[in-house]
C-alpha cells in the first residue's frame, strides 16, 4: 500500500495504491459526512459528485479504480467500484435540482459559487451495488 501526493489526491481522486492480481490500482476514501459541517449527526449516508466544483468531472468519473466509504461508526468501509458508481447515479436519472441540501437524496444540489452537481445516495444504495465489499475493521 502506498499513499499518494496531494496532487493525485486532488486531481485523480487516489488517496492510496496498491497492487491486486499483479495490477497497480488506486482507491479514494471518504470520511462520514454531515448533511452541515456544523451539524453533530453524520448522515446514513454520502454524496456522490458527478461535476466538480470547477465544473470538471466529479470523481465518480476519475481515475480510481474503487472508492472506500467510511461509515460512521468508524469500523466498516464500503468499498465500492467507479462503474457502479456511475450506473447508480445514472440509474436515478438525477434531472431535479434542490436548492435546500435537505432535499438533495435523489435530487442534485450545488454549494454557492460553485459549478458542482452533487446528490446523497443511502449507504444501504452503495452496499447493494454488484462488486461492493463491505470490509469491517
Amino acid at each position: 500500500i502506498e499513499l499518494n501526493n496531494k496532487k493525485k489526491d486532488i486531481y485523480e481522486h487516489k488517496d492510496i495504491q496498491f497492487i491486486h492480481d499483479g495490477q497497480v490500482r488506486s482507491c479514494d476514501v471518504k470520511s462520514p459526512k454531515r448533511l452541515r459541517h456544523s451539524d453533530g449527526e453524520y448522515l446514513n449516508g454520502t454524496w456522490l459528485e458527478a461535476v466538480g466544483p470547477t465544473g470538471h468531472p466529479g470523481w465518480i468519473y476519475g481515475k480510481e479504480d474503487f472508492v472506500a466509504f467510511l461509515k460512521p461508526d468508524y469500523k466498516t468501509f464500503l468499498c465500492a467500484t467507479l462503474e457502479d458508481l456511475q450506473h447508480l447515479w445514472e440509474s436515478k436519472n438525477i434531472t431535479n435540482r434542490t436548492y435546500m441540501i435537505e432535499t438533495a437524496w435523489g435530487n442534485w444540489y450545488r454549494r454557492k459559487n460553485t459549478k458542482e452537481k452533487i446528490s446523497l445516495f443511502t449507504y444501504d444504495e452503495i452496499e447493494q451495488l454488484p462488486h461492493t465489499v463491505k470490509m469491517v475493521i
